[in-house]
């Protein structure tokens, strides 16, 4: 374990990207947008459910929390990089007095510590553009109810669970290209764009893994 530092990971960034932060766990950088990218370890065992042989144990356990934290899930599957099993998190918290953050992360976890590639775009200046074209449509499709607004907020994996902040239509990925320059379209890009970029140390990829893997 002592081999393995922040240093045992790199990232290839552009000019566009200015690197802020730089200590013993993290580092950090940020855009012309506030956005701000960050590689941080962990070097403790990761705080999952241990038997994991799928996803949904996971989906649950961070429902809770982040609807505690006045969020909503977006996202949360499975992935891979560069062959290290990775939890792909994509989560809305809300913004004072208007808009949303969104953050969105790839969890890697490891027997004896965790990685964490995360951004963070927030909503600045005129909000709820993308949700009001969104809506105008959805409405004009039949696809919402006028009056009650049903089927425009949902979890989107629980259709029957409820909350105060919920997903809704207008954060589909599929909307992300009509919208490039929207917080969630930033954060869907970025995290693609560190997911290719991001190199690890042959320590990390040799690592033992986290428990059991889901298939």
């Amino acid at each position: 374990m002592d081999e393995i530092t922040i240093k045992s990971i790199s990232l290839d960034l552009d000019e566009k990207w200015e690197l802020r932060e730089n200590v013993e766990s993290t580092k950090a950088w940020y855009n012309k947008f506030g956005d701000r990218l960050s590689l941080n370890i962990f070097l403790r065992t990761p705080n999952f459910p241990e038997d994991i042989t799928d996803i949904h144990p996971l989906r649950n356990l961070y429902r809770e929390r982040i609807t505690q934290e006045d969020g909503a899930i977006i996202e949360v599957e499975k992935d891979y990089i560069h062959s290290l099993l990775a939890v792909k998190t994509i989560f809305k918290y809300v913004q004072n007095p208007a808009g949303f953050t969104f953050i969105g992360s790839y969890t890697i976890p490891r027997r004896d510590f965790s990685l964490v590639l995360k951004v963070q775009c927030l909503e600045r200046g005129i909000t709820g553009m993308r949700e009001s074209v969104i809506l105008d449509k959805a409405l004009g499709e039949g696809l919402v109810d006028i009056e009650t607004k049903k089927g425009w907020f949902f979890d989107p994996y629980d259709p029957d669970f409820k909350a105060p902040i919920l997903s809704n239509m207008a954060d589909s990925k599929e909307y992300d290209e009509r919208f490039p320059k929207h917080p969630l379209s930033r954060a869907r890009t970025i995290m693609e764009m560190m997911k290719e970029r991001i190199l690890f140390s042959d320590e990390i990829l040799n690592s033992p893994k986290f428990f059991l893997d889901f298939d």
